[in-house]
């Protein structure tokens, strides 16, 4: 059942995308919405599951892991095998995301790997395992991710590059309680400096201060939520986009025009078979269909082909690896 989401809904939405950690109190100011509305409208769209998770944001690269993924077309599946064949990816520990999809492929998942030789292991033991029902994959190795700002639920005309995400080849040291502190955050960014002072039996200050060092160090990029879109009448995409006769000037102007696009949330430079991925919060197909058509058209000259997929179900997603 869909919800209908307000402008005040999408206000409050927007600034808890930009920050998950900001006050009642900033979002009323910088909304204009009483506080108390604001604070009821959160509770509401937690309740109703729109809102679903807030997040940390992590370096990755930084914490010494790459992120792989794995598309694949399925085949040879009964309905009653598929709901033990999702079932047993989603109880897997090595798979953090997975997402059940329409187009191009059926079915996207996602590693988070120390190496190469990790990430082979993970993905022969899934092929061992399941690759009679699988008549195709492709696999790619994010190199940089960039989430950007949800314009599309404001009335901003200027697009702030919130450019942040995965990167970051030197791998920082982290203490225990460095790692631990992470852990309870990830999922929870909204988490209370008290409520994380008893679970790991520091003393304010220090938590504050571990907070704050890590934000330094860029291991924590930012604080975001995570919405169901399917619940406020939003479809997701995701298109590849295969290049050729790369260019410095014409990557950077594809690059610049899908930052300045509002629906587009993430931008992903990837190694293999194509080299962007974009991820779009649409609210109709026509809508998506106008924007796939204009990177083709406007950029012909290195836009070789794209291919696109609906996510119609994310059944897992994890932000951290859970051996940190």
């Amino acid at each position: 059942m869909s919800y209908k989401i307000d402008t005040r809904d999408k206000k409050i939405m927007f600034e808890l995308d930009k920050n998950a950690r900001q006050s009642i109190a900033e979002i009323s100011k910088k909304t204009k919405i009483p506080r108390s509305i604001v604070e009821y409208r959160i509770k509401k769209l937690t309740s109703e599951k729109i809102i679903t998770k807030f997040v940390t944001e992590v370096a990755l690269g930084k914490v010494g892991f790459f992120i792989y993924r794995i598309y694949c077309q399925i085949s040879g599946l009964s309905r009653e095998d598929q709901e033990k064949f999702y079932e047993d990816l989603i109880k897997d520990d090595n798979f953090i995301w997975i997402a059940k999809c329409e187009g191009r492929w059926d079915l996207l998942l996602g590693v988070y790997a120390e190496n190469v030789i990790d990430f082979g292991r993970i993905k022969s033991n899934f092929l061992l395992k399941y690759g009679k029902y699988i008549s195709d994959y492709a696999i790619t190795i994010i190199d940089e991710a960039y989430i950007l700002e949800r314009t599309h639920l404001s009335d901003k005309k200027n697009r702030e590059f919130i450019e942040k995400y995965i990167g970051g080849t030197e791998v920082v040291k982290l203490d225990r309680d460095d790692r631990r502190l992470l852990q309870l955050m990830t999922n929870d960014a909204r988490i209370k400096i008290v409520e994380l002072s008893k679970k790991l039996d520091l003393n304010v200050r220090t938590v504050i201060s571990k907070i704050d060092n890590l934000e330094k160090l860029g291991i924590i990029q930012g604080y975001t939520t995570f919405f169901d879109l399917n619940k406020i009448n939003y479809e997701f995409y995701k298109i590849c986009v295969y290049l050729k006769e790369l260019n410095e000037k014409s990557y950077k102007d594809l690059i610049t025009f899908c930052k300045n696009q509002p629906n587009i949330v993430h931008l992903i430079e990837s190694i293999g078979p194509w080299e962007l991925e974009l991820e779009i919060e649409v609210t109709s197909a026509k809508q998506f269909q106008e924007l796939s058509n204009d990177i083709r058209n406007i950029f012909s000259s290195i836009v070789r082909k794209v291919e696109s997929v609906i996510i119609s179900d994310e059944m897992k997603l994890e932000f951290l690896p859970k051996i940190l």
